[in-house]
This record gives structure tokens, sequence and C-alpha cells, in this order.
């Protein structure tokens, strides 16, 4: 199973009648969100690959990988129906963007330098 499939499942298996009247509406917004997460969950595994047994760019990786499973998350609450968990998982999805920018632009120049 391909990590697009793996997404898709995840954000399908809560509920499943409702997911596919929402899928009915939505299909193509879902499949974009889907490649979306694949080609992100793809570039943070490269990324991790370089920061292991580094502690300080391995902080740069969590963040990002949180910023990735709150978005998933809130994309799942969001075609289950539940919209007020899904704006607070993609509030934190933000928020881990933002999470100490200075000092994550400081981990990337010095990961990519």
């Amino acid at each position: 199973m391909d990590i697009n499939d793996t997404i898709l499942k995840e954000i399908s298996e809560f509920d499943p009648e409702v997911f596919l009247e929402f899928k009915n509406n939505y299909g193509v917004q879902i499949q974009e969100f889907t490649d979306h997460m694949e080609c992100a969950h793809t570039n943070w595994r490269k990324l991790d690959i370089l920061v292991q047994n580094d502690e300080e760019r391995g902080h740069f990786s969590t963040v990002i990988f949180w910023a990735f499973s709150s978005l998933l998350h809130a994309f799942k609450f969001l075609c289950h129906g539940y919209q007020v968990p899904s704006g607070n998982l993609m509030r934190q999805s933000i928020e881990a963007i933002a999470f100490r920018n200075e000092d994550l632009i400081t981990s990337a120049s010095l990961l990519f330098n």
C-alpha cells in the first residue's frame, strides 16, 4: 500500500457513510489533498533521514511532522462533518509552521548548508 492509499484510508475510516457523502461532493479536492500530503510526507522522510543523530536538527523534523499530522487529522475531521475540531487542528498546524519560526529558519539553513 503506498502512502496516498494510506492517507486516504486514514481520512475515510471514521464514518464511511458521512465520508462517502463528502466524497460525492468534494472527491476532486480529496484527491488533491492526498496527492499534496503524499508529496509532503515524501519530502519529510527525506528531511528526517538527514537529521538523524542531531538533536537540534531533529527538533526541526519533529515540528514539520507536527504540522503534517495536525493538517491530516484536521482534514479527516472536516470530511466527517466536525468543523470545530477540524478548525482547532488546522490552527495547530499553522501554529506548528509558525512555531519559533526564526529558530526553524536557522535550523533549516544549517541543515541545508
